[in-house]
């Protein structure tokens, strides 16, 4: 399956409502907020919510309730998704992989390298 995609083409009502809640829910919290406006993070969000909005609405995945969750398989594997807009790298993933593995439920990380609303998928690392 090609996981490359075109955010544009995303149902944008539902990855609004995502992108609202899950930055007011930062925001809430002055740990996480950093310091940050609700604006700086919605557009952090923005781009991570995008590619799990894409595994949803595209690859037939359902949204993680779990916090720290992405996305879920048909198959009941849990997916992190991580986007930058810089190439990945080995070292990169497996930085991210290491960084998160001790908190996060999730079995895979996929990759995606994002330019504007371009989206390159850039491969999986196992969790567990």
């Amino acid at each position: 399956m090609n996981l490359d995609f075109n955010a544009s083409l995303l149902n944008q009502v539902e990855l609004d409502d995502k992108i609202n809640i899950e930055a007011s829910q930062i925001f809430s919290s002055p740990q996480a907020r950093k310091g940050r406006t609700l604006e700086q993070i919605k557009m952090v969000v923005e781009q991570g919510q995008k590619a799990e909005s894409f595994m949803i609405q595209k690859c037939k995945c359902i949204d993680n309730p779990e916090i720290y969750g992405d996305v879920i398989t048909q198959n009941g594997d849990k997916i992190e998704c991580k986007t930058s807009q810089y190439s990945w790298t080995e070292s990169k993933k497996l930085g991210i992989v290491n960084q998160i593995k001790q908190y996060n439920p999730s079995d895979y990380v996929f990759f995606w390298f994002c330019q504007n609303d371009v989206y390159i998928y850039q491969g999986k690392l196992k969790l567990k």
